[in-house]
């Protein structure tokens, strides 16, 4: 019976992606130091709520769905997720309900005219290869290094992560599998 609500649980999740950002409607996610955002759905609305503590939420924008594009079942294929930490330099969330803002690294190739780049991972580390061609087949003409795996990154107002989207995958499907056995 836990098996069956966890993949109900888990296939109903809904997400916004915007360029690359994605929101899980419903979550919490911190945008500042004590400020926090909440996206619902309802109907054919999607409803943006804020709030200082996670506690009482305050309505801020309703918008036609339209506005937001399809909520999601499921994310493109993706290499890696940022975590980014607005109010922290050490990775960490000012409220244990609240969450990093997620940024999505495709696994597509993004073309060029005479070239191509792709991202992917690597001795663990998150790098760009760009290519001759224009898509990305072929051998790469330069690996350039974009981030470490899993290493918390400090800048002047905030921290992120980087981490592996091989994992989060892997990491569900052990759940799944051990609830099923």
């Amino acid at each position: 019976m836990f098996v069956l609500l966890f993949l109900v649980t888990l296939s109903s999740a809904k997400y916004l992606v915007e360029d690359n950002s994605i929101t899980k409607l419903g979550k919490i996610y911190e945008i500042s130091n004590f400020n926090y955002i909440k996206y619902t759905q309802e109907g054919m609305y999607i409803y943006k709520y804020v709030s200082s503590d996670c506690k009482e939420w305050i309505p801020s924008t309703a918008s036609l769905l339209s506005s937001y594009g399809v909520p999601q079942y499921s994310l493109p294929d993706y290499v890696a997720v940022s975590y980014t930490y607005p109010s922290t330099k050490d990775c960490t969330t000012t409220n244990e309900d609240s969450n990093p803002i997620e940024r999505l690294y495709l696994a597509i190739c993004t073309r060029g005219t005479d070239d191509s780049s792709q991202y992917a991972i690597e001795n663990n580390n998150l790098v760009e290869k760009k290519f001759t061609s224009n898509d990305c087949t072929g051998t790469a003409k330069d690996t350039k290094v974009k981030y470490e795996l899993d290493k918390c990154n400090t800048e002047l107002t905030y921290s992120y992560k980087i981490t592996s989207g091989a994992f989060e995958i892997f990491a569900l499907l052990a759940i799944a599998l051990a609830f099923l056995f």
